[in-house]
């Protein structure tokens, strides 16, 4: 059984766990968590606590620092529930930023000040306001999770607010631009893609996924049902789209059937 939950009260239950597997040690050490509500949000937090302990998150927040924690997560639960590419993103934030500065503190000692502290040393070191802010979204994520599993009682990034960026304006090319950059192409071989970012207005990730397959010339549309993206040391990674409305077909005209017409002619020649 990999735990029990006891009733001590009124709505008040006591859930506890072995905190090893290990056949050599169980009955030694075992924790113990009240629970207030009802038996059901009681089996709820027995589940959650067995199933950290057997990911290998051992629930003794007063000796993990946030550095392992940090691992912890990226490893067992950002690495299953985040794009690649996100993670990798994660992963790049831990290990150049987060770590580094902060690393060494133990994760039931971290307190808001630890993370403004982090703000100022970022932003001295150079960083810029819009990365700082985006570290400290990753670590109020990471830390909103330790909550969740009852590590810690609350998220010391949740009452620190990221330093503000100024948010750029979106720069658009003009028709005469366009006209440009499409007589400047015409003769690379990306011309086609340079056409088609133009005419439907695709991401490069959707654009550079697409298949024949994607395509329906005779009625002159495409289907955007997957992107790419290159993952650091792990090369090209193709997914579905991230929303439902990612997921799209888009109508071409006449002149982008007739540019996708002679591409795939060029390529059946090479």
């Amino acid at each position: 059984m990999p735990g029990s939950i006891r009733q001590r009260g009124n709505n008040l239950w006591e859930v506890s766990f072995e905190l090893s597997r290990d056949p050599e040690t169980q009955g030694r050490r075992r924790r113990y968590i009240s629970v207030r509500g009802t038996k059901r949000e009681a089996q709820r937090v027995l589940t959650e606590a067995v199933h950290q302990r057997d990911t290998g998150l051992e629930f003794m927040p007063g000796k993990i620092t946030l550095g392992a924690y940090l691992d912890r997560w990226l490893r067992d639960y950002a690495a299953t529930n985040v794009a690649p590419s996100t993670h990798a993103r994660y992963q790049v934030a831990v290990r150049k930023h987060l770590k580094p500065h902060m690393g060494d503190i133990r994760l039931a000692s971290l307190r808001p000040a630890h993370v403004q502290s982090l703000h100022a040393t970022c932003l001295r070191e150079g960083l810029s306001p819009r990365t700082v802010h985006q570290h400290h979204r990753i670590l109020s994520e990471e830390l909103k999770h330790a909550v969740q599993w009852q590590l810690i009682p609350a998220n010391p990034a949740a009452s620190i607010s990221p330093p503000r960026f100024e948010q750029r304006e979106m720069k658009v090319l003009t028709r005469e631009q366009l006209e440009r950059l499409l007589d400047t192409a015409r003769d690379s071989y990306l011309f086609t893609l340079v056409y088609l970012a133009i005419h439907t207005g695709a991401r490069s990730g959707e654009l550079l996924a697409l298949r024949w397959d994607d395509m329906d010339l005779p009625r002159g549309r495409l289907s955007i049902t997957r992107t790419v993206q290159r993952i650091p040391k792990q090369g090209l990674h193709f997914a579905a789209p991230k929303t439902h409305r990612s997921r799209r077909p888009i109508t071409l005209s006449p002149d982008a059937v007739a540019v996708l017409r002679e591409h795939r002619a060029r390529q059946n020649e090479h």
